[in-house]
Formats: C-alpha cells, sequence, structure tokens
C-alpha cells in the first residue's frame, strides 16, 4: 500500500508552550485548537495524539494555536491543554474531541472538565462534536484496507436517521434535506 498524503518527517515538532507562543509572535493568534482524546497508559497511543497536533498546526499554519491533551491516563491533561493555550496568546479554545462518535466523554466529561479549565485560565471556548461521518474518515477507512473509492459522495448520502450528533450534512441524508 502507498504511503499516506502526509508524511510524518514534514510534520514541525513544536512540543512545548514557549515554542507554541514564540511560533504566535509572528502573527497574532487569539484562537486556539485544542485536541483532545481520552489517554492511554501507553506512550506511543498518547504520541499519535501529538503527532496529530503537530499535523493539524502545519496545515493550519499560523491561523491558529495547536495544542493537545487527555482526558485521563497521561499528560497533559486538559487543564494543562488550556492552561498551554493561554500562555500561547489565546483567548478563545475550540475544543476538539478525538473520538469518532458521541459517546459520554465526547458529549458530557470533554464539555465539563473543557467549562471548568476555561473558567480557571480566564478564556472563552466551545466544545465542536466528535470527528463523527464524515467523507474524509471514510476514505482512510479504505486506504487502511488498500482500496480506493469507486464511487464520489453522491447528492444524497447513504441513509441515516440524521439522530447521531456527529452525523452532518452532506454525508448524512437526514440533515442534507433539512
Amino acid at each position: 500500500m502507498s504511503p499516506g498524503w502526509w508524511s510524518p518527517g514534514a510534520m514541525p515538532n513544536e512540543r512545548d508552550a514557549a515554542r507554541v507562543a514564540e511560533a504566535c509572535k509572528l502573527a497574532p493568534v487569539t484562537t486556539a485548537l485544542l485536541l483532545v482524546d481520552h489517554g492511554s497508559r501507553r506512550a506511543e497511543a498518547n504520541e499519535q495524539l501529538r503527532c496529530m497536533a503537530d499535523l493539524v498546526r502545519h496545515l493550519a499554519g499560523r491561523d491558529a494555536i495547536v495544542v493537545h491533551a487527555h482526558i485521563e491516563l497521561a499528560p497533559p491533561d486538559m487543564a494543562e491543554g488550556f492552561a498551554t493555550c493561554a500562555a500561547a496568546g489565546a483567548t478563545h479554545v475550540v475544543v476538539v474531541p478525538y473520538f469518532l462518535f458521541a459517546g459520554r466523554h465526547a458529549t458530557e466529561d470533554i464539555p465539563r472538565l473543557a467549562r471548568d479549565a476555561a473558567e480557571q485560565v480566564g478564556v472563552s471556548h466551545e466544545v465542536t462534536g466528535p470527528l463523527g461521518v464524515h467523507a474524509a474518515i471514510a476514505g482512510v477507512v479504505l486506504e487502511r484496507a488498500g482500496l480506493n473509492p469507486r464511487r464520489s459522495l453522491p447528492d444524497d448520502a447513504p441513509a441515516c436517521s440524521g439522530s447521531v450528533e456527529g452525523c452532518q450534512a452532506p454525508y448524512c441524508s437526514a440533515r442534507h434535506s433539512a
């Protein structure tokens, strides 16, 4: 199977708040993205979120401060993530649950922890939905299986009840027609 569209060697290696803050001095940025996953006892699993944050940071360029955190089991936790965002100059933090679907962590724990952490450091915040149903994720599924997409996304996406928070138009036929 051919490698994906990105290469880990091409990603920046900014690992601490001081370097993030220094990079942000180039252009005033007041919005931060905080990618949050569960956290793991396995260091390799936690490293994957840091790598994703590096990739998002690279793609965003100077448009956003990008930081990662875990709910539990590994540092940095969400309070540390918010503190890093604030130290880098953020006044607003967009928390992105790095979960596929709208389970308890994404819908209850992360919003509660974000509210507490934002209050502690004095920034505004919002919490997005989880990654959910998205054509890009379907593409990754096919890539991992060694397959190529044979069709483009139809105007009326495959049947979905529309009751799932992470399912968004145009990938959800129920929400797309609304």
